[in-house]
């Protein structure tokens, strides 16, 4: 079963090169409207569908003795390499049927609903071969149905009545969106989904809020409790081998992003290891990450016509190499720490492209139909970067749109990381082809990137973003701005007629390193008493922005804790108190996940040149009155990081001596490093 060709034809005619290779002369079966897929130079033995079922048609049969055990070729996504073809065999089979099978039980006589294709073996095996090992229907509808609609999704579980199906993080998302922007339309009120027991989920990380949220609708539809179900699997596990079937309950005190991925099923086992000098390995302790390894009847047992990568996929005590990096917690449950190449290393820190793809998510929601963070090591640098690449979700014609997009996620991801990202913005999505599980390969998009592939994209969007400059450039309105515009185009490096007022200093390739530059250099040229943030240069992007928050700084006579992060919501604000270094950009972070309240941090005196606090006292009564400055009446929200919980703590007190009793919430969070000395 071979996965779906590329929509490059280079790497068509690669991948179908590697197919001959590999099985020497198969025999190919495929559509007519597929036929231009392939090229008669390769004397393929082609046979289309329409051609087989037609009448009078000879179909000869193919006996291959050496195979009788050999139940299926699956290729593997090829997502970290050339693709490979695992041997599937019948017994291997058999027992993941009877180990899934043994999982959970469901409603007898629903339906399984699938659309996935069949060249997955998620879809394979997982729907289609359990539900026929069951004695269960199957309903599959097409993806192309599905994915845009996510609500027909929904409505397709409730009418057939289905008790099992699959929806990865991203889809999962789409459900979450449409949950909550249609709350009251009329299809909800009819839904039934009392027969989903099982929403397999897999393939990427899971989000925990997200899984939270989509669980807790469903339920309320009458899906069972513990209904979306993460976990694990390979095309050399036979799909889904270790599941979760308490999503996110662990992971919501253990304060975790992503879902576990939970226990092994019968007929396999895990474990996490780590290599030593020699070249042997040691067992890994609980919550220590290392290389995830397989083994058990459900594991495959060779690559077909690949004994190297066969070799080089065992250890020799025989357990399989993932090739993942993961950790089994105290409960033995497994976590996925990413793929070991796909970690981005900036000067010894440590990213993980799942965590930055979240953010813009989060962030932009539809407003990008694909999105995907690779690592790449610019040319004459010592370290690595980021690269963000991403497709519109509606194509547009404004440029204001198409740059407002733009600069929003270079921002995003410096708050989010302190890098500024390399974007590779394009406009069609077979650039960014999906799997059939769709999944968008890194390493293959970071190759054609790295190998010049993307050229032509890189020039339209230089060309777009010089265009929106020098066509909106702007003139200086006061003595301030003309300063900035000056000392911007020193920094820099530009020429006027190229960067204005009304110029993003995102649209420019700067670094973290040039903001620290730039604002020392405007605390010279402007002999400020004060330190300039650098949050307040990337709040704000433009000179005219920039000039009119710094006015409104060197205006303030008086020293003011609050830093707004955070300016609109419906529900009361919430206070953040700095911890021991009194800086706010560790909240920043939360900010961004957070828009349903206003959100104000605290911010100590004495980082940009006032006199520093005296006592505790002091700082008590400055925050409390800044407070009830902004916030007049209750219930408050109050919450301190590390130092900073004590003086939330403190500030509570002020309240309940001068006043009625009011509502708070106090979170509190110490560094290990700190909780020794405290």
């Amino acid at each position: 079963m071979s996965t779906p060709f590329s929509y490059i034809p280079e790497q068509r005619e690669k991948q179908i090169r590697g197919l001959m290779e590999l099985f020497g002369t198969p025999i190919w079966i495929t559509r007519n409207k597929n036929l231009a897929l392939f090229k008669s130079e390769h004397h393929l033995s082609l046979y289309t569908i329409e051609a087989l079922l037609s009448e009078g048609d000879e179909i000869t049969t193919f006996k291959v003795p050496s195979l009788l055990q050999l139940a299926i070729f699956m290729l593997t996504s090829g997502s970290t390499g050339t693709a490979k073809a695992v041997c599937l065999r019948q017994s291997q089979v058999i027992t993941a049927l009877e180990g899934k099978a043994s999982v959970r039980k469901l409603t007898k006589d629903s339906p399984f609903l699938n659309w996935i294709g069949l060249d997955h073996v998620a879809s394979l095996v997982e729907i289609h071969l359990q539900a026929i090992f069951l004695g269960l229907d199957q309903i599959h509808v097409d993806s192309s149905d599905i994915v845009p609609n996510p609500a027909k999704f929904l409505i397709l579980l409730s009418q057939h009545k289905a008790s099992r199906s699959f929806a990865p993080n991203f889809f999962l998302a789409k459900i979450r969106s449409i949950l909550t922007v249609q709350a009251n339309s009329a299809w909800r009120s009819n839904l039934d989904l009392s027969c989903l027991g099982f929403l397999a989920s897999g393939g990427e990380p899971n989000d925990v809020e997200t899984c939270e949220v989509v669980s807790r609708e469903l339920i309320s539809h009458g899906a069972s409790p513990d209904v979306i179900v993460t976990g694990f699997g390979m095309t050399e596990t036979c799909a889904g081998a270790i599941f979760n079937l308490q999503c996110h309950q662990q992971d919501i005190p253990d304060g975790r992003k992503f879902t576990c991925l939970g226990h092994c099923m019968p007929g396999i086992a895990m474990r996490v290891s780590l290599p030593v000098a020699d070249g042997s390995f040691i067992s890994a302790e609980a919550n220590e990450i290392g290389n995830l390894e397989l083994q058990g009847p459900v594991v495959f047992a060779e690559y077909y016509n690949n004994s190297r990568a066969t070799a080089e996929a065992f250890t020799a005590d025989k357990w399989f190499k993932t090739g993942d990096q993961a950790m089994i917690d105290q409960h033995g449950n497994l976590h996925l720490k990413g793929r070991s190449q796909d970690r981005i290393n900036i000067n010894g820190v440590k990213y993980l492209p799942d965590e930055v793809e979240t953010v813009l998510n989060e962030n932009f929601g539809p407003e990008l139909s694909r999105v995907i963070c690779f690592p790449y090591r610019p040319v004459n640098q010592v370290t690595e970067s980021i690269c963000i690449s991403y497709v519109l979700g509606q194509d547009t014609n404004d440029f204001g749109v198409w740059t407002g997009i733009y600069n929003k996620v270079v921002r995003i991801v410096m708050l989010h990381t302190g890098v500024r990202p390399f974007i590779l913005a394009l406009s069609d999505e077979s650039l960014l082809p999906r799997s059939t599980l769709w999944k968008i390969s890194r390493q293959k998009v970071r190759r054609k990137f790295e190998a010049g592939g993307f050229a032509d994209q890189i020039h339209a969007t230089e060309s777009v973003i010089l265009k929106c400059r020098t066509e909106n450039l702007g003139s200086p309105a006061n003595d301030l701005e003309n300063l900035l515009l000056e000392e911007m185009q020193d920094t820099f490096d530009i020429v006027s007629d190229t960067f204005g007022v009304d110029c993003s200093l995102f649209e420019i390739r700067i670094t973290s390193i040039d903001l620290m530059r730039l604002k020392k250099r405007i605390g010279i040229r402007l002999q400020l008493q004060f330190k300039v943030p650098v949050v307040l240069l990337m709040q704000n992007q433009t000179v005219r922005l920039l000039a009119k928050a710094l006015g409104e700084v060197i205006m303030m006579k008086e020293y003011n804790p609050i830093v707004v992060l955070r300016s609109e919501g419906s529900k009361p604000p919430l206070w953040l108190v700095h911890p021991g270094v009194g800086e706010v950009l560790v909240f920043l972070g939360l900010a961004q996940h957070m828009n349903d309240r206003p959100i104000f941090d605290l911010r100590v005196r004495g980082f940009d040149g006032e006199p520093p606090f005296n006592n505790l006292r002091e700082i008590l009564s400055i925050y409390y009155n800044a407070i009830k400055s902004r916030q007049p009446n209750g219930p408050y929200a109050i919450a301190g990081y590390s130092y900073g919980t004590m003086l939330a703590f403190e500030l509570t007190k002020c309240w309940n001596r001068i006043q009625a009793k009011k509502y708070f919430s106090l979170v509190h969070s110490i560094s290990p490093r700190i909780s020794k000395n405290v």
